[in-house]
């Protein structure tokens, strides 16, 4: 008698934040320690990269360029088993060309969103791609989200007012909570900065449709016991 080991889709027995058994070396280390961070409508599942490596990202190159930058340093992660393609945390890949500007109907004013002229000296403007990413890290179960200190998200944000503008490049805290990276400011007087900074890498990679998860293995979703990927 032949015995078929259950194989179910990944949506019937894991939820987002699970930890499963994908592994991918990179310069000669193994990151084996993936996160699901959505199931997508094309039958592709996404996983993010829990104990990615430090990165720095280098001042006013870093901040004008930033989420292509994460995006080309993430793609190496691809290439483990079933990887199907790439992308940042935060990052809106079907839009790229959305990166190489802020929109300005990003434009957000403190204290009163609503009463723009009373708060014209004192703004900032985002870009959003990173909300929908942040929202689903949040749900993750544990204390800790990511093993980073802190982790990059593909999203800048300009700080401005009379004195001075800041430029900064999202990240994501190991509980979860949203922080920006000061990379280079501008004072009135001209002075500058260029600071840049070092968080964690944190890829993300879809994986090929059609991968499921073998429940005749050990596995619960934990980080001690992934789920084991199969196809």
């Amino acid at each position: 008698v032949t015995t078929v080991a259950p194989i179910v889709e990944p949506e019937e027995v894991a939820k987002i934040g699970d930890f499963v058994n994908y592994s991918v070396v990179v310069d000669g280390v193994t990151y084996d320690k993936w996160r699901i961070l959505d199931f997508d409508n094309n039958g592709h599942m996404e996983i993010v990269c829990y104990n990615g490596p430090s990165f720095k990202m280098e001042a006013t190159d870093g901040y004008a360029n930033a989420i292509k930058i994460l995006n080309d340093e993430s793609e190496p992660y691809g290439e483990g088993t079933y990887g199907y393609s790439t992308r940042h945390l935060g990052s809106d890949p079907s839009n790229p060309s959305s990166y190489e500007i802020i929109s300005t109907s990003y434009i957000k004013y403190y204290s009163d969103y609503n009463n723009i002229e009373s708060n014209a000296n004192y703004r900032y403007i985002v870009q959003t791609h990173h909300e929908s990413d942040l929202a689903a890290v949040k749900s993750f179960s544990g204390r800790n989200k990511l093993a980073g200190s802190y982790s990059w998200l593909a999203s800048r944000r300009v700080s401005a007012s009379s004195s001075y503008s800041y430029f900064y490049v999202r990240g994501v805290s190991r509980s979860g909570t949203l922080t920006s990276n000061s990379l280079y400011y501008v004072y009135s007087d001209g002075n500058e900065s260029k600071t840049g900074g070092s968080d964690a890498l944190a890829p993300v990679i879809i994986l090929e449709s059609g991968v499921k998860i073998n429940t005749s293995t050990a596995g619960n979703g934990s980080e001690g016991s992934p789920w084991t990927l199969t196809k």
